[in-house]
């Protein structure tokens, strides 16, 4: 900014750099102009993304875990739970726990989504989005992982979020109790049947309530 504002010359591999480090460090927020539904402006937002955004965090060797993302219907298969992989890889029939409900989840059927299609998958790795159906408590918003594994997740999008995150142990609770369950939000008991839903993640960690 001084080299600027002191009118000295910038080249474009400067001026990139600069960009690509302001987004890094969330002290730069682009704004770029274009259509999703009449396909304007797409493919240079990708590009732009690719180029100048920075790479994800994943750790391919950690324990593995997943944040579900979004929560949908489908007619034939009933509710299928979409997920990022945190870290490690998941696998057909890992055993997971629920850090919100501290409740085993068994991940019987693997899918990756390709528009209406349901591609079956044996493994998704970390970094990649894949699906899962039947899961008997798990909603959008709920991080699942190793049980007794240390976890940090804090998702983008919270303005008021802890930069530092929130550190806890798979399957602690809300209180960091072994086998506490938190009571169900209201209208989430017996009887009230749960919709279709997608949320922005909450700055949250695994394990919590």
């Amino acid at each position: 900014m001084e080299r600027y504002l002191g009118e000295e010359d910038l080249s474009v591999h400067e001026l990139e750099r600069a960009l690509a480090h302001g987004i890094a460090t969330a002290t730069v927020f682009p704004v770029l102009c274009g259509s999703a539904t009449k396909l304007v402006g797409v493919d240079r937002l990708a590009r732009f993304i690719v180029d100048d955004g920075p790479a994800p965090q994943i750790a391919d060797d950690g324990p593995p875990a997943v944040f579900v993302f979004k929560t949908i219907v489908d007619p034939y298969v009933g509710r299928i739970n979409v997920f990022k992989v945190l870290s490690g890889a998941i696998t057909t029939d890992a055993v997971l726990v629920n850090g919100r409900t501290v409740t085993d989840e068994r991940l019987h059927q693997l899918v990756v989504l390709r528009g209406k299609d349901q591609q079956p998958v044996s493994e998704v790795p970390a970094g990649d989005l894949g699906a899962v159906t039947k899961l008997a408590s798990t909603t959008t918003g709920d991080v699942l992982g190793t049980r007794g594994a240390s976890l940090d997740v804090t998702p983008a999008g919270d303005p008021a979020a802890d930069a530092a995150g929130r550190h806890r142990r798979v399957g602690q609770g809300r209180r960091g109790q072994a086998g506490h369950r938190p009571p169900p939000p209201p209208g989430r008991g017996p009887g009230h049947p749960r919709r279709a839903e997608s949320r922005d993640p909450p700055d949250r960690a695994v394990g919590d309530g």
